[in-house]
């Protein structure tokens, strides 16, 4: 007969995965970008050495922290400052002309026909935070913890009861 233990591991492990999944589909439709709403994984329940369960959620697009955050002058987990971007490929970077105000070059001119102006580097001032997963914790909470709560009930409360009263008629 399983403990209430074993069954609240089982609970963990079959409403974690639910719960993130409740997280995530409140959190797509926040990202900001198609890479980033595309690039959410959850991963598998663990333990720790404290009887805690966990599970992880990640979004690998490169952009994600700096949304999720903030970044540069407007960063909220850095001291803030520019940060210098290269071009990978060699080509210039476009930039419309009222952003590139903050770009550190003396001689720019925009192309007077796009108002664009084409550099090979820049110190970039950063983004605004636009956080996904903050806000649709919030708005998740009560459905994740409602999930949460009725896999407990039915493996430990329900499964425990039952197994209580089969044990001698096996």
């Amino acid at each position: 007969m399983p403990t209430s233990n074993e069954n609240g591991a089982i609970a963990a492990k079959k409403s974690l995965p639910l719960a993130a999944q409740a997280w995530v589909n409140r959190a797509k439709p926040k990202a900001k970008t198609r890479r980033m709403k595309n690039s959410f994984s959850i991963g598998q329940v663990g333990s720790g050495n404290d009887g805690n369960y966990f599970i992880e959620i990640r979004n690998i697009a490169p952009e994600f922290a700096a949304f999720e955050f903030g970044s540069g002058l407007r960063s909220t987990k850095k001291p803030p400052s520019k940060y210098l971007i290269k071009s990978q490929s060699g080509k210039l970077l476009s930039f419309l002309w009222p952003e590139a105000l903050n770009i550190e070059y003396a001689k720019v001119k925009p192309n007077p026909d796009t108002g664009k102006v084409f550099l090979p580097q820049v110190m970039h001032p950063g983004v605004k935070k636009e956080a996904a997963m903050e806000p649709a914790l919030k708005e998740a909470a009560p459905e994740m913890i409602k999930i949460i709560g009725q896999q407990f009930s039915i493996e430990v409360i329900y499964k425990g009861i039952r197994d209580a009263f089969t044990v001698g008629g096996r």
